[in-house]
Parts: C-alpha cells; structure tokens; sequence
C-alpha cells in the first residue's frame, strides 16, 4: 500500500497563506502607482492587525501571565521582521512585475534553513540542501536577463 494522498488540515494551513500572500500581492501592485511602497506596507499591517483584532482579548489576558523576555520576544518580532519584511517586499514589488518579485519568495526556504543552521545549530538533511541549491537555482534561472 502506498502513503496517504488525501489534503489533510496541514495542507491547507500551507496553501491557505500561499493563496492569501498571492492575492495579497496582486491587489497591492496596482496601489504603487498612486501610494508609495512604505504606506501601503504600513497599510497592509493595520489591515492584518484588524483581521487579528477578535483575538486581542485573549492575547491581552496571557500577556499579564507572561515573562518580560517574552514580551521583549514579541514586540521584537513585530517590530523588526515585519516591518524589515513587509517594507523591503513593498519596495520590491513596486519596482519589479509582481511574478518575478514573487519568485524570489523561493528563497525564503533556502535562507530559514542556512540561518536556523548558523543560529540554532540545525542540521539540514541532505535532501534539504539539495532542495535548498534547487530553489535557489530555480529562482536564479527565473530571474536570470533575457
């Protein structure tokens, strides 16, 4: 008998940010003709912060039970990465055509995976690294000049 084939929860936790981060990307692009790139990041950050609002509530109350390093932890995360995230790719995308800005998203696998080895001492599989070369050649080959 061979494996399962059947899209369980696990995928469509995978394919559900792939398909939001897609339209996300397509509705955006045209608002960079009329609105610099640093807006509509600050933009797309209050709309994703009025999507998460029915959850403030339960995030207020565990962040009393909370540990001062965690609360460093989380205002870290949103301050930095998001805002050096979203910034760089509005930037991005307001200079390059939304596809090939978008196969740069291949990267992002190789990279997590080169920092949680320098960082967190991981070790990636062989087969991740070969994966890892082939995303980040396949990505070298899509963007490659014509």
């Amino acid at each position: 008998m061979g494996a399962s084939r059947d899209l369980g929860t696990g995928a469509l936790q995978i394919l559900g940010p792939a398909l939001c981060n897609s339209v996300t990307t397509v509705v955006q692009k045209p608002l960079f003709a009329t609105h610099k790139p640093l807006n509509v990041s600050a933009l797309n950050m209050v709309l994703g912060a009025l999507v998460l609002a029915p959850w403030l509530p339960s995030g207020v109350s565990q962040l009393a039970e909370a540990s001062p390093l965690n609360i460093q932890a989380v205002i870290y995360l949103a301050l930095v990465p998001s805002l050096v995230a979203y910034g760089t790719w509005s930037v991005a995308l307001s200079r390059l055509p939304a596809s090939r800005a978008s196969n740069f998203m291949d990267c992002v696998s190789p990279v997590a995976t080169l920092l949680g080895f320098v960082w967190l001492g991981e070790m990636p599989t062989p087969l991740g690294a070969v994966g890892g070369v082939m995303a980040l050649g396949g990505a070298a080959v899509v963007n490659r000049k014509r």
